[in-house]
Protein backbone atom coordinates (compact mmCIF):
# COMPACT_ATOMS: atom_id res chain seq x y z
CA UNK A 1 0.00 0.00 0.00
CA UNK A 2 1.34 3.37 -0.78
CA UNK A 3 1.18 6.16 1.95
CA UNK A 4 -1.13 8.78 1.51
CA UNK A 5 -3.22 11.07 3.63
CA UNK A 6 -4.27 10.10 7.24
CA UNK A 7 -7.58 9.19 8.19
CA UNK A 8 -9.73 12.09 8.93
CA UNK A 9 -13.01 13.62 7.58
CA UNK A 10 -13.37 14.24 3.86
CA UNK A 11 -10.70 11.09 3.19
CA UNK A 12 -11.74 7.27 2.17
CA UNK A 13 -9.84 4.53 2.76
CA UNK A 14 -8.50 2.64 -0.89
CA UNK A 15 -6.29 -0.08 -2.01
CA UNK A 16 -3.75 3.08 -2.31
CA UNK A 17 -4.59 4.17 1.21
CA UNK A 18 -6.73 7.65 2.14
CA UNK A 19 -7.47 9.74 -0.51
CA UNK A 20 -10.32 12.42 -0.75
CA UNK A 21 -14.09 11.37 -0.83
CA UNK A 22 -14.26 12.88 -4.12
CA UNK A 23 -11.00 10.85 -6.22
CA UNK A 24 -11.37 7.82 -7.77
CA UNK A 25 -9.59 4.65 -7.89
CA UNK A 26 -9.45 3.51 -11.49
CA UNK A 27 -7.52 0.77 -13.41
CA UNK A 28 -5.02 1.95 -16.34
CA UNK A 29 -6.59 0.07 -18.82
CA UNK A 30 -9.96 1.46 -18.43
CA UNK A 31 -8.42 5.27 -18.76
CA UNK A 32 -5.61 4.08 -21.92
CA UNK A 33 -5.19 1.78 -24.53
CA UNK A 34 -1.81 0.09 -24.61
CA UNK A 35 0.41 -1.60 -27.38
CA UNK A 36 4.44 -3.37 -27.31
CA UNK A 37 6.86 -2.81 -30.11
CA UNK A 38 9.22 -5.32 -31.37
CA UNK A 39 12.50 -5.84 -32.71
CA UNK A 40 13.18 -6.20 -36.62
CA UNK A 41 15.63 -9.33 -37.31
CA UNK A 42 19.37 -8.14 -36.20
CA UNK A 43 20.29 -10.61 -38.56
CA UNK A 44 19.46 -8.61 -41.91
CA UNK A 45 21.39 -5.51 -41.83
CA UNK A 46 18.64 -3.76 -44.06
CA UNK A 47 16.75 -3.62 -41.29
CA UNK A 48 18.94 -0.94 -39.45
CA UNK A 49 20.51 2.36 -39.87
CA UNK A 50 17.67 4.06 -41.82
CA UNK A 51 15.67 7.38 -40.89
CA UNK A 52 13.37 5.39 -38.41
CA UNK A 53 13.70 7.13 -35.06
CA UNK A 54 13.69 3.72 -32.52
CA UNK A 55 13.21 3.56 -29.00
CA UNK A 56 14.76 0.76 -26.31
CA UNK A 57 13.91 1.12 -23.11
CA UNK A 58 17.43 2.63 -22.14
CA UNK A 59 16.05 5.54 -23.67
CA UNK A 60 13.36 6.21 -21.04
CA UNK A 61 15.87 7.40 -18.10
CA UNK A 62 15.56 9.98 -20.26
CA UNK A 63 12.15 11.27 -18.81
CA UNK A 64 11.23 13.08 -21.77
CA UNK A 65 12.53 12.17 -25.00
CA UNK A 66 13.54 14.51 -27.75
CA UNK A 67 16.58 12.74 -29.31
CA UNK A 68 17.63 8.73 -29.83
CA UNK A 69 20.56 6.63 -31.42
CA UNK A 70 18.35 4.06 -32.32
CA UNK A 71 17.54 3.52 -36.21
CA UNK A 72 15.53 1.04 -38.34
CA UNK A 73 14.37 1.70 -42.02
CA UNK A 74 11.05 1.38 -43.48
CA UNK A 75 11.96 -2.66 -44.93
CA UNK A 76 13.01 -2.81 -40.84
CA UNK A 77 9.40 -1.87 -39.90
CA UNK A 78 7.29 -3.41 -42.05
CA UNK A 79 9.08 -7.08 -41.71
CA UNK A 80 8.74 -6.81 -37.52
CA UNK A 81 5.74 -5.93 -34.67
CA UNK A 82 8.25 -2.68 -34.00
CA UNK A 83 4.87 0.07 -34.21
CA UNK A 84 5.04 3.56 -34.36
CA UNK A 85 4.28 5.93 -31.92
CA UNK A 86 3.21 10.56 -31.99
CA UNK A 87 4.46 13.24 -30.24
CA UNK A 88 3.16 12.61 -26.28
CA UNK A 89 2.67 9.31 -25.69
CA UNK A 90 3.70 8.03 -22.73
CA UNK A 91 5.96 4.70 -22.40
CA UNK A 92 6.69 2.46 -19.96
CA UNK A 93 10.09 0.26 -19.78
CA UNK A 94 8.21 -3.66 -19.43
CA UNK A 95 11.58 -5.45 -18.16
CA UNK A 96 15.06 -5.46 -17.66
CA UNK A 97 17.19 -3.13 -15.29
CA UNK A 98 14.97 0.16 -16.23
CA UNK A 99 11.28 -1.90 -15.62
CA UNK A 100 8.50 0.55 -14.11
CA UNK A 101 10.47 3.27 -15.49
CA UNK A 102 8.33 6.09 -17.57
CA UNK A 103 8.90 8.54 -19.92
CA UNK A 104 7.24 10.32 -22.44
CA UNK A 105 8.18 11.04 -26.03
CA UNK A 106 8.30 13.97 -27.37
CA UNK A 107 9.65 12.59 -31.09
CA UNK A 108 7.57 10.57 -33.54
CA UNK A 109 9.37 7.20 -33.36
CA UNK A 110 9.19 3.48 -33.31
CA UNK A 111 9.45 1.26 -30.12
CA UNK A 112 11.12 -1.58 -29.18
CA UNK A 113 9.13 -4.77 -27.51
CA UNK A 114 10.63 -3.95 -24.33
CA UNK A 115 8.48 -0.36 -23.92
CA UNK A 116 4.81 -0.33 -23.59
CA UNK A 117 3.03 2.94 -25.10
CA UNK A 118 0.27 4.00 -23.18
CA UNK A 119 -2.29 6.29 -24.64
CA UNK A 120 -5.00 7.74 -22.84
CA UNK A 121 -8.43 7.88 -23.60
CA UNK A 122 -8.77 11.36 -22.00
CA UNK A 123 -6.76 14.72 -21.72
CA UNK A 124 -4.63 13.65 -18.77
CA UNK A 125 -1.49 12.65 -20.42
CA UNK A 126 0.96 14.72 -17.96
CA UNK A 127 -0.98 13.83 -14.75
CA UNK A 128 -0.30 9.98 -15.86
CA UNK A 129 3.38 10.61 -16.52
CA UNK A 130 3.23 12.22 -12.85
CA UNK A 131 1.14 9.35 -11.71
CA UNK A 132 3.16 6.42 -12.58
CA UNK A 133 6.65 7.80 -11.77
CA UNK A 134 5.56 8.43 -8.47
CA UNK A 135 3.54 4.76 -8.35
CA UNK A 136 7.42 3.20 -10.15
CA UNK A 137 8.62 1.43 -6.68
CA UNK A 138 5.05 0.13 -5.88
CA UNK A 139 5.00 -0.92 -9.60
CA UNK A 140 8.06 -2.92 -9.26
CA UNK A 141 6.85 -4.32 -5.73
CA UNK A 142 3.89 -5.94 -6.68
CA UNK A 143 5.35 -7.50 -10.39
CA UNK A 144 8.31 -8.44 -9.27
CA UNK A 145 9.79 -11.61 -10.52
CA UNK A 146 13.02 -13.52 -10.31
CA UNK A 147 14.50 -10.22 -8.65
CA UNK A 148 13.34 -7.40 -10.96
CA UNK A 149 10.20 -6.75 -12.09
CA UNK A 150 8.53 -8.14 -15.25
CA UNK A 151 5.60 -6.00 -16.49
CA UNK A 152 2.90 -6.92 -19.11
CA UNK A 153 1.02 -4.93 -21.07
CA UNK A 154 -1.99 -6.78 -18.57
CA UNK A 155 -0.13 -5.82 -15.23
CA UNK A 156 -0.04 -2.55 -16.37
CA UNK A 157 -3.52 -1.95 -17.39
CA UNK A 158 -4.13 -3.58 -14.05
CA UNK A 159 -2.50 -1.07 -12.43
CA UNK A 160 -5.02 1.17 -9.97
CA UNK A 161 -4.64 5.25 -10.10
CA UNK A 162 -6.11 7.59 -7.83
CA UNK A 163 -7.75 10.24 -9.54
CA UNK A 164 -9.12 13.93 -8.84
CA UNK A 165 -11.50 15.31 -10.73
CA UNK A 166 -10.18 16.61 -13.83
CA UNK A 167 -9.73 20.11 -12.74
CA UNK A 168 -7.73 19.56 -10.07
CA UNK A 169 -5.56 16.82 -12.52
CA UNK A 170 -4.33 19.76 -14.52
CA UNK A 171 -3.37 21.98 -11.41
CA UNK A 172 -1.64 19.14 -10.09
CA UNK A 173 0.19 18.53 -13.70
CA UNK A 174 1.00 22.22 -14.54
CA UNK A 175 2.65 22.67 -10.35
CA UNK A 176 4.86 19.37 -10.76
CA UNK A 177 5.80 20.93 -14.31
CA UNK A 178 6.55 23.86 -12.55
CA UNK A 179 9.78 21.80 -10.96
CA UNK A 180 10.50 19.47 -14.17
CA UNK A 181 11.73 22.20 -15.86
CA UNK A 182 13.85 23.93 -13.15
CA UNK A 183 15.25 20.54 -12.95
CA UNK A 184 15.74 20.09 -16.88
CA UNK A 185 17.24 23.49 -16.78
CA UNK A 186 19.80 22.95 -14.44
CA UNK A 187 20.63 19.37 -15.98
CA UNK A 188 21.39 21.14 -19.21
CA UNK A 189 23.83 23.50 -16.95
CA UNK A 190 25.54 20.53 -15.61
CA UNK A 191 26.00 19.05 -19.24
CA UNK A 192 27.49 22.95 -20.33
CA UNK A 193 29.35 22.94 -17.87
CA UNK A 194 30.41 19.46 -17.96
CA UNK A 195 31.63 20.11 -21.95
CA UNK A 196 33.22 23.05 -21.13
CA UNK A 197 35.41 20.99 -18.12
CA UNK A 198 36.24 18.49 -21.03
CA UNK A 199 37.38 20.92 -23.38
CA UNK A 200 39.95 22.24 -20.52
CA UNK A 201 41.09 18.81 -20.00
CA UNK A 202 42.05 17.91 -22.89
CA UNK A 203 43.55 21.55 -23.49
CA UNK A 204 45.35 21.57 -20.39
CA UNK A 205 46.24 17.68 -20.50
CA UNK A 206 47.99 18.00 -24.06
CA UNK A 207 49.93 21.31 -23.33
CA UNK A 208 47.71 23.07 -25.81
CA UNK A 209 47.19 25.46 -23.02
CA UNK A 210 49.82 26.25 -20.59
CA UNK A 211 50.63 28.13 -17.49
CA UNK A 212 53.54 30.93 -18.61
CA UNK A 213 55.77 30.45 -14.99
CA UNK A 214 55.72 26.74 -15.84
CA UNK A 215 56.78 27.12 -19.34
CA UNK A 216 60.92 26.28 -19.26
CA UNK A 217 61.40 25.51 -23.09
CA UNK A 218 59.65 27.06 -25.85
CA UNK A 219 58.40 24.79 -29.06
CA UNK A 220 56.61 21.48 -29.48
CA UNK A 221 58.39 18.06 -30.15
CA UNK A 222 56.55 15.11 -31.87
CA UNK A 223 56.22 12.24 -29.40
CA UNK A 224 54.25 8.72 -29.98
CA UNK A 225 51.12 10.44 -28.51
CA UNK A 226 51.41 13.59 -30.94
CA UNK A 227 53.07 16.71 -30.27
CA UNK A 228 53.74 17.61 -26.56
CA UNK A 229 55.87 20.32 -25.26
CA UNK A 230 59.29 19.87 -25.11
CA UNK A 231 60.54 19.83 -21.58
CA UNK A 232 56.88 17.26 -21.26
CA UNK A 233 57.63 13.60 -20.76
CA UNK A 234 55.84 10.38 -21.90
CA UNK A 235 56.09 7.00 -20.15
CA UNK A 236 54.90 3.84 -20.00
CA UNK A 237 52.17 3.33 -17.67
CA UNK A 238 54.06 0.61 -15.71
CA UNK A 239 57.10 2.89 -15.96
CA UNK A 240 54.88 5.13 -13.70
CA UNK A 241 52.03 2.94 -11.63
CA UNK A 242 52.32 -0.90 -10.15
CA UNK A 243 49.56 -2.89 -9.24
CA UNK A 244 48.39 -3.50 -6.21
CA UNK A 245 46.54 -6.53 -4.82
CA UNK A 246 42.09 -6.00 -5.31
CA UNK A 247 39.86 -8.13 -3.04
CA UNK A 248 37.42 -9.48 -6.03
CA UNK A 249 34.09 -9.63 -3.71
CA UNK A 250 30.37 -9.93 -4.86
CA UNK A 251 27.67 -7.41 -4.22
CA UNK A 252 26.16 -10.09 -1.32
CA UNK A 253 29.98 -9.79 0.22
CA UNK A 254 29.30 -6.46 0.68
CA UNK A 255 26.98 -4.05 3.40
CA UNK A 256 26.12 -0.46 3.68
CA UNK A 257 26.47 -0.84 7.37
CA UNK A 258 29.09 -0.36 9.81
CA UNK A 259 30.71 -3.22 11.33
CA UNK A 260 33.34 -4.75 13.50
CA UNK A 261 35.93 -5.48 10.37
CA UNK A 262 35.41 -1.96 9.33
CA UNK A 263 36.85 -2.32 6.07
CA UNK A 264 36.01 -0.93 2.80
CA UNK A 265 35.57 -2.43 -0.55
CA UNK A 266 35.33 -0.56 -3.84
CA UNK A 267 32.96 -2.21 -6.71
CA UNK A 268 33.61 -1.87 -10.04
CA UNK A 269 29.85 -1.07 -10.23
CA UNK A 270 30.12 2.02 -7.99
CA UNK A 271 32.91 3.06 -10.48
CA UNK A 272 30.19 3.37 -13.34
CA UNK A 273 27.22 4.35 -11.26
CA UNK A 274 27.33 6.14 -7.76
CA UNK A 275 30.67 8.14 -7.58
CA UNK A 276 30.38 11.39 -9.41
CA UNK A 277 33.64 13.01 -8.72
CA UNK A 278 37.25 12.49 -9.75
CA UNK A 279 38.45 12.12 -6.41
CA UNK A 280 36.80 9.72 -4.39
CA UNK A 281 36.90 11.88 -0.99
CA UNK A 282 35.97 9.79 2.40
CA UNK A 283 35.64 12.71 4.45
CA UNK A 284 32.34 13.35 2.22
CA UNK A 285 31.05 9.93 0.75
CA UNK A 286 29.51 8.27 2.82
CA UNK A 287 28.38 5.08 0.34
CA UNK A 288 31.63 3.21 -0.17
CA UNK A 289 30.13 -0.23 1.27
CA UNK A 290 32.05 -2.28 3.96
CA UNK A 291 33.40 -6.49 3.72
CA UNK A 292 30.72 -8.44 5.71
CA UNK A 293 31.96 -9.71 8.83
CA UNK A 294 31.45 -12.96 8.14
CA UNK A 295 33.64 -12.67 4.56
CA UNK A 296 36.84 -13.84 5.16
CA UNK A 297 40.23 -11.83 3.38
CA UNK A 298 42.85 -13.20 1.35
CA UNK A 299 46.31 -13.25 2.50
CA UNK A 300 48.33 -9.91 2.41
CA UNK A 301 45.69 -7.90 1.12
CA UNK A 302 46.84 -4.37 -0.21
CA UNK A 303 45.32 -1.58 1.98
CA UNK A 304 45.32 1.59 0.03
CA UNK A 305 46.55 4.88 0.45
CA UNK A 306 45.89 8.34 -0.26
CA UNK A 307 46.69 9.12 -4.11
CA UNK A 308 45.93 5.73 -5.54
CA UNK A 309 43.67 5.27 -8.23
CA UNK A 310 41.08 2.19 -8.66
CA UNK A 311 40.34 1.64 -11.96
CA UNK A 312 37.47 -0.10 -13.30
CA UNK A 313 38.30 -2.63 -15.74
CA UNK A 314 35.59 -3.91 -17.50
CA UNK A 315 32.37 -1.36 -18.72
CA UNK A 316 29.24 -2.50 -20.77
CA UNK A 317 29.50 0.54 -23.13
CA UNK A 318 32.47 1.88 -24.92
CA UNK A 319 32.51 5.42 -22.33
CA UNK A 320 33.33 3.40 -19.90
CA UNK A 321 36.11 2.03 -20.74
CA UNK A 322 38.96 2.36 -17.81
CA UNK A 323 36.50 4.59 -15.48
CA UNK A 324 38.34 5.59 -12.43
CA UNK A 325 38.36 7.44 -8.87
CA UNK A 326 41.52 8.55 -6.77
CA UNK A 327 41.43 8.16 -3.21
CA UNK A 328 41.46 10.91 -0.84
CA UNK A 329 41.08 11.68 3.27
CA UNK A 330 41.05 7.77 3.97
CA UNK A 331 43.43 8.42 7.04
CA UNK A 332 42.87 5.71 9.05
CA UNK A 333 40.27 3.68 7.28
CA UNK A 334 41.28 0.55 5.60
CA UNK A 335 40.19 0.32 1.94
CA UNK A 336 41.04 -2.33 -0.50
CA UNK A 337 40.14 -2.67 -4.37
CA UNK A 338 37.06 -4.78 -5.82
CA UNK A 339 35.36 -6.82 -7.91
CA UNK A 340 36.89 -6.10 -12.04
CA UNK A 341 39.05 -3.24 -10.75
CA UNK A 342 42.94 -2.19 -10.88
CA UNK A 343 43.95 -0.60 -8.02
CA UNK A 344 47.28 1.35 -8.53
CA UNK A 345 50.23 3.47 -7.09
CA UNK A 346 52.52 5.62 -8.12
CA UNK A 347 55.57 4.28 -6.91
CA UNK A 348 57.75 6.86 -9.05
CA UNK A 349 56.63 9.81 -7.71
CA UNK A 350 56.63 11.63 -10.98
CA UNK A 351 52.93 12.05 -10.67
CA UNK A 352 51.48 14.73 -8.08
CA UNK A 353 48.67 13.75 -6.08
CA UNK A 354 45.23 15.28 -7.48
CA UNK A 355 46.54 15.07 -10.98
CA UNK A 356 46.96 11.26 -11.40
CA UNK A 357 42.67 10.45 -11.86
CA UNK A 358 43.02 13.45 -14.55
CA UNK A 359 46.22 12.13 -16.35
CA UNK A 360 43.75 8.59 -16.56
CA UNK A 361 41.12 10.74 -17.84
CA UNK A 362 43.00 12.61 -20.92
CA UNK A 363 42.43 12.33 -24.34
CA UNK A 364 45.65 10.84 -25.38
CA UNK A 365 45.18 7.56 -22.16
CA UNK A 366 41.32 7.41 -23.13
CA UNK A 367 41.97 6.89 -27.11
CA UNK A 368 44.59 4.20 -25.79
CA UNK A 369 42.30 2.53 -23.50
CA UNK A 370 39.39 2.37 -26.02
CA UNK A 371 42.22 1.11 -28.12
CA UNK A 372 43.51 -1.98 -25.68
CA UNK A 373 39.58 -2.67 -24.90
CA UNK A 374 38.36 -6.01 -26.17
CA UNK A 375 34.61 -7.17 -26.20
CA UNK A 376 31.35 -7.13 -27.92
CA UNK A 377 28.68 -6.60 -25.69
CA UNK A 378 30.81 -6.00 -22.50
CA UNK A 379 34.45 -4.48 -22.81
CA UNK A 380 37.36 -5.30 -21.05
CA UNK A 381 41.11 -4.28 -20.57
CA UNK A 382 44.33 -6.20 -19.24
CA UNK A 383 47.07 -5.56 -17.06
CA UNK A 384 49.54 -6.29 -19.76
CA UNK A 385 48.01 -4.13 -22.25
CA UNK A 386 47.14 -1.37 -19.71
CA UNK A 387 51.22 -1.75 -18.68
CA UNK A 388 52.12 -0.78 -22.10
CA UNK A 389 49.86 2.58 -22.74
CA UNK A 390 51.98 5.52 -22.90
CA UNK A 391 50.94 8.70 -21.12
CA UNK A 392 52.18 12.25 -21.64
CA UNK A 393 54.02 13.68 -18.06
CA UNK A 394 54.00 17.67 -17.39
CA UNK A 395 55.97 18.92 -14.63
CA UNK A 396 55.09 18.31 -11.15
CA UNK A 397 54.76 22.05 -10.43
CA UNK A 398 52.28 22.06 -13.82
CA UNK A 399 50.82 18.57 -13.14
CA UNK A 400 49.91 20.33 -9.27
CA UNK A 401 48.35 23.18 -11.18
CA UNK A 402 46.55 21.57 -13.71
CA UNK A 403 45.12 19.39 -10.78
CA UNK A 404 44.03 22.80 -9.11
CA UNK A 405 42.14 24.25 -12.00
CA UNK A 406 40.31 21.01 -12.58
CA UNK A 407 39.50 20.45 -9.21
CA UNK A 408 37.74 24.10 -8.92
CA UNK A 409 35.69 22.64 -12.04
CA UNK A 410 35.06 19.87 -10.66
CA UNK A 411 33.83 21.44 -7.23
CA UNK A 412 31.47 23.77 -8.54
CA UNK A 413 29.64 20.85 -10.89
CA UNK A 414 29.16 19.24 -7.43
CA UNK A 415 27.57 21.91 -5.98
CA UNK A 416 24.98 22.17 -8.59
CA UNK A 417 24.46 18.56 -8.88
CA UNK A 418 23.94 19.13 -5.13
CA UNK A 419 21.05 21.53 -6.11
CA UNK A 420 19.89 19.37 -8.82
CA UNK A 421 19.24 16.73 -5.87
CA UNK A 422 17.37 19.45 -3.57
CA UNK A 423 14.75 20.17 -6.44
CA UNK A 424 14.58 16.37 -6.74
CA UNK A 425 13.96 15.66 -3.11
CA UNK A 426 11.44 18.68 -3.31
CA UNK A 427 9.15 17.34 -6.47
CA UNK A 428 9.32 13.79 -4.55
CA UNK A 429 7.83 15.43 -1.50
CA UNK A 430 5.58 17.15 -3.68
CA UNK A 431 4.29 14.46 -5.28
CA UNK A 432 3.84 12.47 -1.99
CA UNK A 433 1.52 15.40 -1.11
CA UNK A 434 -0.56 16.26 -4.25
CA UNK A 435 -1.05 12.49 -6.07
CA UNK A 436 -2.33 11.25 -2.52
CA UNK A 437 -4.87 14.08 -1.59
CA UNK A 438 -2.71 14.95 1.30
CA UNK A 439 -2.49 18.65 0.01
CA UNK A 440 -5.58 19.58 -1.69
CA UNK A 441 -4.76 22.79 -4.75
CA UNK A 442 -7.36 25.96 -4.86
CA UNK A 443 -8.77 26.00 -8.76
Amino acid sequence: MIKGAVAREGYKKTELGWIPEDWEVKRLGELCEVYSGGTPSTAISEYYGGEILWINSGDLNKTKIFSVEGRITELGLRNSSAKIIQPETLLIALYGATAGVVAISKIEAAINQAVLAIIPRRDFVYFLLHQLIYLQDFIKRTYKQGGQANLSGELVKSCPLALPPLPEQKKIAEILSTWDEAIEKLNSYIKAKKKLKKALMRRLLTGKQRFKEFVVKDGYKKTELGWIPEDWEVKRFDEVFSFLKVEPLSREALTDKDNDLGIYNIHYGDLHATYKSELLDFDKEERVPRVKDSVTLSHNVSFLEDGDLVIADVSEDYQGIGTCIELKNLREKKVLGGLHTFSVRDYSKKTAEGFRVYLLKSFQVLTALKRIATGVSVYGISKTNLSKIKIPLPPLPEQKKIAEILSKADEEIDLLNQELEKLKTQKKGLMQKLLTGAWRVRL
